[in-house]
């Protein structure tokens, strides 16, 4: 399982600012698989990559934080974090991604920028102009360059 949002972060030690759901990636889990969730008692929410702004080589940067006999749980890097949350750029996601801001690895963040900027045509329409929108405040914001 490939977890992000604020649940992610906050299992992660990113931060810890208490969010109401557990944002996990779509990887078509089997009925069984979708039991555990149900264990965690809470709303969960699952994202389908199209209509998210996650990097198609998020997995490459993931950290794992639980690592069972029946599950593994991994956690988005805190750059893909913050790209995801030019999604929807919500208050709240304004506020995380000013913590996540002061101790990721901008270059870092850049090229995860990049990757998904290449391949944006293959999200929803919604979800591209979202990002696009979103990203120009996010680099005005931080006095980033993109190149």
């Amino acid at each position: 399982m490939y977890t992000l949002g604020g649940a992610g972060a906050l299992l992660a030690g990113y931060f810890t600012r208490y969010t109401h759901d557990i944002d996990y990636m779509d990887l078509k889990y089997q009925a069984w698989q979708g039991k555990y969730l149900d264990l965690l008692g809470t709303q969960t929410d699952i994202l389908e990559f199209s209509h998210t702004t996650v990097s198609p080589t998020y997995k490459n940067r993931a950290k794992i934080v639980y690592n069972g006999e029946n599950l593994k749980v991994y956690v988005l890097s805190k750059e893909d974090i913050v790209v995801s949350k030019l999604c929807s750029y919500a208050e709240k996601d304004k506020k995380d991604i000013d913590i996540l801001m002061k101790t990721i690895n901008k270059q870092e963040l850049l090229e995860i920028i990049k990757e998904v900027k290449n391949d944006i045509n293959s999200r929803v329409p919604k979800i591209k102009e979202q990002f696009l929108q979103n990203l120009e405040i996010l680099i005005k914001e931080y006095s980033l360059i993109l190149e």
